[in-house]
């Protein structure tokens, strides 16, 4: 997986991690092995950038605490629209707004 590699690239170079995701589960064996291969500290947070709190959440975060030296963005949308939902890209207008509003 391409992130995953740009996750390597950073722990290598350094870095401790903040995974953001959605769903914790999901990213708990990604993060126990990044720590463990990397030697690095991986946190995951789970939010979900078209909830507004959760959204608010992760940009106190990166407005805040001095340890977030760096983000790399990967987020995507994980939806399936039918041929006829297609005109009704609402979820990824919220998404790009998200991730307009974390990197203001």
């Amino acid at each position: 997986m391409r992130e995953n590699l740009k996750l390597n690239s950073a722990a290598r170079r350094g870095y401790d991690l903040l995974l953001v995701a959605r769903n914790r589960e999901r990213m708990d064996d990604l993060a126990k092995k990044l720590a463990a291969d990397m030697r690095r500290k991986v946190e995951i947070l789970a939010a979900d950038l078209g909830n507004s709190n959760d959204l608010t959440g992760v940009e106190r975060i990166l407005r805040d605490d001095s340890r977030v030296t760096l983000l790399v963005n990967n987020a995507g949308v994980g939806t399936t629209l039918l041929h006829s939902d297609v005109a009704d890209m609402n979820p990824m207008s919220t998404l790009i707004g998200g991730l307009i509003e974390v990197v203001k």
